[in-house]
């Protein structure tokens, strides 16, 4: 299930040691996300409909709070991320 359908200018994730931020042409990734929140920042950002109670709206941002999951970006794109456990 996809969380966006659109492009973001950045987002910023959990870490295990510290949140970091992906940016445009980020290398490769793939990190563990701990218990905190994902900020997906961007000028047109569009929740899926089903999704959106699950997400508040913060400056120009979109937060999620999980408990733990994983990430994979790869040539601009976000290819996984996975977050468990994520209850509709």
């Amino acid at each position: 299930m996809k969380l966006l359908k659109s492009e973001v200018n950045s987002i910023s994730v959990p870490g295990i040691l510290s949140e970091f931020q992906l940016l445009n042409n980020h290398l490769l990734i793939v990190s563990v996300l701990v218990n905190r929140t994902i900020m997906f920042k961007g000028d047109t950002l569009v929740i899926e409909d089903e999704l959106q109670d699950k997400f508040s709206k913060g400056n120009e941002q979109y937060i999620l709070t999980i408990d733990s999951g994983t990430i994979e970006m790869k040539d601009n794109y976000i290819n996984r991320l996975i977050i468990t456990p994520f209850k509709f």
